[in-house]
């Protein structure tokens, strides 16, 4: 028995180069005009191909990683990050053959979907911190003496280190040199 694949309701059925209703802004207008965290991340994770509203609470983007992401949401999450999709699927713990498969309005599973929307949050935080994404991800790809030499970006493969790479960034937002 062939399992269903379960598409996305909020994804829009044009692409997104040939749409010409889609007006969003542009991720650095978000930063720049010091937008609220959950807005950057909404954003990172396609704006409204993510969802079609934007979540406004943790339950929210809960609610929404329950029901399951779409494929366009993980490729936008790399590409912000500027890493290729293989090293995207890395963090994710899914093949990259898995994910070639689906078509970019599939869904995934409730656990990647979750663990791309905490990721995409961290994302936003450091793009809210650093203010640009180029200077975040070059902070990402440096070993952190406070994370005893550990590469941030290697540390987002699992909610501990999620938790440890927000930590840090809170102690920067603080003043404390890290």
């Amino acid at each position: 028995m062939e399992e269903e694949t379960k598409k996305s309701n909020n994804y829009p059925l044009q692409d997104k180069e040939n749409d010409t209703h889609f007006t969003e802004e542009p991720l650095e207008a978000y930063i720049s005009n010091h937008s609220p965290q959950n807005m950057i991340a909404w954003r990172v994770l396609g704006g409204r191909y993510f969802a079609g509203k934007m979540p406004e609470s943790a339950l929210d983007f809960y609610q929404v990683g329950e029901s399951g992401i779409s494929k366009w949401s993980v490729r936008n999450l790399a590409e912000v990050m500027g890493i290729p999709l293989t090293e995207m699927c890395d963090l994710l713990n899914i093949s990259y053959k898995t994910l070639a498969r689906k078509a970019n309005e599939d869904l995934l599973d409730g656990w990647i979907s979750s663990h791309s929307i905490e990721i995409a949050q961290t994302i936003a935080r450091g793009l809210a911190l650093f203010e640009d994404k180029n200077k975040l991800n070059r902070w990402l790809r440096k070993p952190n003496r406070a994370l005893r030499g550990k590469i941030p970006l290697e540390l987002l493969k699992y909610p501990t280190g999620i938790r440890l790479v927000n930590q840090i960034m809170e102690r920067i937002e603080e003043g404390i040199y890290t």
